[in-house]
């Protein structure tokens, strides 16, 4: 309990005090690679759809909701978040925005939504496999979502030694865990992106293009940052 207030304590700040979370944890390489990559690979698996009741879970601020939202494919765009910071910026720009705990999605029915997803969510939450059952529980067809690789050397060492990663609540878990946190659903797992925060502006473009190409070697690929979580119905 003692852990997830303070989550909750270390985003109402974040939100509150910038209205870019992204570039202010990561630097200029989130919102000019890591962000439109999470677009690219969201837009990749969901264009070609059929207009589709969305809910996005931990929206945060709005930063990924905004480049989302009123797509073709998209019917209708609800967000939620456990951050009262985050629901108020959320609703300053114009979204349904529901406060609430992705593990525990109580307030909406069963096949609520064709498509319930979440980005950078579930490592944060204290009991991932209740987020990820209720996802599967509310969701009509698809579930999505872009995590943090539990298997990258990187990634685990800050999540031990980052006090800014300690605060954030930050754990993540490897592909064969997140799998069984949605059994009886099958989800497929692909590891991707290779960026380095804070790195200088004119590195950006070459890390980019070098992450691109390290995500489609094999063995590699697997130290990769994220993974991309997709089940469906």
């Amino acid at each position: 309990m003692e852990k997830k207030k303070g989550m909750i304590k270390c985003y109402d700040k974040l939100y509150s005090e910038t209205s870019n979370f992204k570039e202010e944890w990561d630097g200029k390489m989130a919102t000019e690679y890591k962000v439109p990559k999470y677009i690219s690979v969201f837009m990749k698996n969901f264009s070609g759809k059929k207009a589709m009741r969305v809910l996005e879970l931990g929206a945060g601020n709005g930063e990924v909701s905004e480049l989302i939202n009123n797509k073709k494919f998209i019917k209708e765009y609800d967000a939620s978040e456990i951050s009262a910071s985050g629901v108020k910026q959320l609703k300053k720009k114009g979204f349904e925005a529901y406060k609430v705990d992705a593990q525990d999605l109580s307030r909406f029915k069963d096949d609520s939504f064709d498509l319930v997803f979440a980005v950078d969510v579930m490592h944060h939450v204290t009991d991932p496999k209740k987020m990820a059952q209720e996802m599967v529980r509310v969701s009509k067809k698809y579930v999505f979502l872009i995590e943090a690789n539990g298997v990258c050397v990187l990634r685990r060492v800050l999540e031990k030694v980052s006090q800014k990663y300690k605060d954030a609540g930050e754990n993540s878990y490897s592909p064969w865990k997140y799998k069984s946190f949605f059994k009886p659903m099958k989800v497929s797992i692909k590891p991707f992106l290779f960026a380095v925060p804070f790195i200088p502006d004119s590195l950006i473009k070459p890390m980019g293009f070098m992450s691109d190409i390290l995500e489609d070697i094999p063995l590699v690929r697997w130290q990769g940052s994220g993974v991309i979580i997709y089940g469906e119905k």
